[in-house]
């Protein structure tokens, strides 16, 4: 089973804000939002509680003025990337406002489901957004590829907005690309490998699962041309009960780095179904926007390959091994095997296109 981990907190401060939000609430979880949390702020609670929603992977909706909303967060921002979604409307919900997070985080798409819920306007500053310019870093967020030079986003969007043609390589990479105006030259990875086409890109999109071809692409590309890359690697957790979000990442972070893979290429995490209320598993899920597939212990145990096998997890969930099984069951093929931390277990697999959920 897969779920999408979107998680919502909307924070009131007034009557009419809450009976606002608790309307809203009501009628958007028909959209792609897993929970969704309605909550009466009171003076001296709101940072408090603004920490808490920030850091349990909760998208905001603030019921109130902007400047409420920028003081709460303002101590919580750190990357595009990253960040929340921020949404601000006010309590009538007659304009409606993303503050932060528009594009990747997908502010702008959420504010104009609330205002179809409240009759309002939406209301967008950004540059892509007035010039009607596609959001490139939104498409890689909607189309499952992650930005691995951030630091180049800025450049390009300059280029796009001068008007420039912009020089796009695509290895692997078939379908569309975020960009009306540009000199696309496709190629396939074994093409590339024999042949480096020459001169420069001011972006390549790499949708393959090799873990070595990516590496090649950063060496030869990363100074100069901004890289997306499909997510393609699944992550398999096994893990006790209450492990916190915390350790749960570090152990990921940590499994990944010994093997010199990037977290951000993670698409999903896999696991037994039992664990899939786990407030770790589902924290982390909401704050890096991993997808969630979760498997029955029949299931783990029909999944094909050799595992490193245990009489004491078969004893207690049902089957030999969770991870490693959970991650190839998730449509991967192996590339780091379980790796045993106190209270948790981690394997990587690279997606095997024929084999795995869209």
């Amino acid at each position: 089973m897969e779920t999408k981990m979107r998680r919502l907190m909307i924070m009131t401060f007034t009557d009419r804000g809450y009976e606002l939000g608790k309307r809203i609430g009501k009628r958007i979880k028909e959209e792609e939002v897993k929970e969704i949390r309605v909550e009466r702020i009171f003076p001296g609670t709101l940072y408090d509680r603004t920490y808490y929603a920030w850091n349990a992977g909760f998208d905001l909706l603030f019921i109130g003025a902007v400047g409420i909303a920028v003081r709460a967060i303002a101590g919580l921002v750190a990357s595009k990337i990253s960040d929340r979604a921020v949404i601000v409307t006010d309590e009538t919900g007659k304009h409606v406002i993303p503050v932060l997070s528009g594009h990747v985080g997908g502010a702008d798409a959420l504010s104009f489901i609330i205002a179809g819920y409240t009759g309002g306007e939406v209301v967008i500053t950004a540059a892509s957004h007035v010039r009607h310019v596609m959001p490139f870093d939104e498409w890689a967020s909607e189309k499952r590829f992650v930005i691995l030079n951030k630091e180049r986003t800025a450049i390009t969007y300059d280029s796009i907005l001068s008007g420039k043609a912009v020089k796009v390589l695509c290895v692997e990479h078939d379908g569309e690309v975020p960009f009306e105006n540009c000199e696309r030259l496709d190629i396939a990875v074994e093409a590339w490998a024999e042949n480096e086409p020459e001169g420069s890109f001011d972006v390549v999109i790499y949708a393959g699962s090799d873990t070595d071809i990516l590496r090649r692409l950063k060496i030869r590309y990363m100074d100069k041309s901004l890289i997306m890359a499909k997510r393609y690697l699944i992550a398999g957790v096994g893990c006790r009960r209450g492990i916190s979000a915390v350790k749960l990442m570090e152990c990921i972070s940590d499994a990944c780095e010994k093997h010199l893979l990037d977290t951000g290429l993670i698409d999903r995490i896999a696991t037994i179904d039992i664990k899939a209320a786990e407030e770790g598993i589902r924290s982390i899920c909401a704050d890096r926007r991993w997808r969630l597939d979760t498997f029955s212990a029949g299931e783990l145990r029909e999944t094909e390959g050799e595992f490193d096998t245990s009489e004491f997890v078969e004893k207690t969930v049902g089957t030999d091994n969770v991870c490693e099984r959970a991650a190839v069951r998730a449509g991967g093929k192996l590339i780091v095997r379980k790796t045993i931390y106190q209270g948790v277990t981690v394997a990587v697999a690279a997606k095997d296109p024929e084999r795995t959920r869209a």
